[in-house]
This record gives C-alpha cells, sequence and structure tokens, in this order.
C-alpha cells in the first residue's frame, strides 16, 4: 500500500538513525491504515553525499523483511512511497518507547527478574519469528 506524503502531516520526530528520521504522522481515517503511525524517511540525496553505497541497499532490504513480519511482537509494513529523493515507509506507532527509557524510569534503574524474564521471552519470541520469515 502506498504512503500519500501530501496526506501525511508529521507531529514530532521520534528519533534520528544511521538510515533516516522517524516521524509520528497523523493521517485522515482509513480502514486500511491507523490514522496515526511511525514513518522512516531516507533521503536518498543525503545518502549519496555522505558516501554510504549500502544506504539504500539496507533501507530496501529493511522494508523488504518488514513487509514478510505478521508477529505480535514485531512491527509489520503498513505501506511504502518512493520519490526521486525520499523513500519513505510506515510501521506501527508504539508510545511506550525503549526499554533503556524504560530502565531509567525506574526507581534504581534495575529491572526486576520477573520483568527481565518476560522481555527476554518476548525477544527470544520476535528473533523465532524473524528466523521463520
Amino acid at each position: 500500500m502506498d504512503i500519500d506524503l501530501d496526506r501525511a502531516r508529521a507531529l514530532r520526530i521520534l528519533g534520528r538513525g544511521a538510515m533516516g528520521t522517524v516521524f509520528l504522522v497523523a493521517e485522515g481515517p482509513s480502514a486500511l491504515r491507523p490514522s496515526r503511525y511511525a514513518l522512516k524517511v531516507f533521503d536518498k540525496r543525503s545518502a549519496a553525499r555522505s558516501r554510504k553505497p549500502d544506504a539504500d541497499r539496507r533501507a530496501r532490504w529493511e522494508i523488504s523483511v518488514l513487509s514478510r513480519l505478521a508477529h505480535p511482537h514485531l512491527p509489520s509494513l503498513l505501506g511504502f512511497t518512493e520519490t526521486d529523493d525520499l523513500l519513505a515507509w510506515a510501521v506501527p506507532y508504539c508510545s511506550g518507547g525503549d526499554l533503556n527509557e524504560l530502565r531509567y524510569s525506574l526507581p534504581d534503574r534495575i529491572f526486576s527478574p520477573a520483568a527481565i524474564r518476560f522481555y527476554i521471552a518476548e525477544i527470544v519470541s520476535a528473533v523465532a519469528e524473524l528466523h521463520a520469515a
């Protein structure tokens, strides 16, 4: 499914990485996609200037992997679009942040043994799904 960049409205930046910027995006209600999602945007021009020859290939590989996933512990591809300058793909927005943020919010910055078992079980399940895809 294609993303209509003209209808997508960036609410804030969720993160920046080696392959682009991730935005929290709002879009009109759609039966096929939630109204808010995370949109990862890869700037092809920037990658070319920074001499990262494999960046485009890595971005396309990520889209390919996401398109094959259907597991409750892993993100799935909601859609993507490509222009001459950009490659953008949407995944569900997860508002909880990451495990490191969660750890820093804890009083002693330490997970309980029960929490550690829970998160390790989630990670093992997700890795097993990745290997099966």
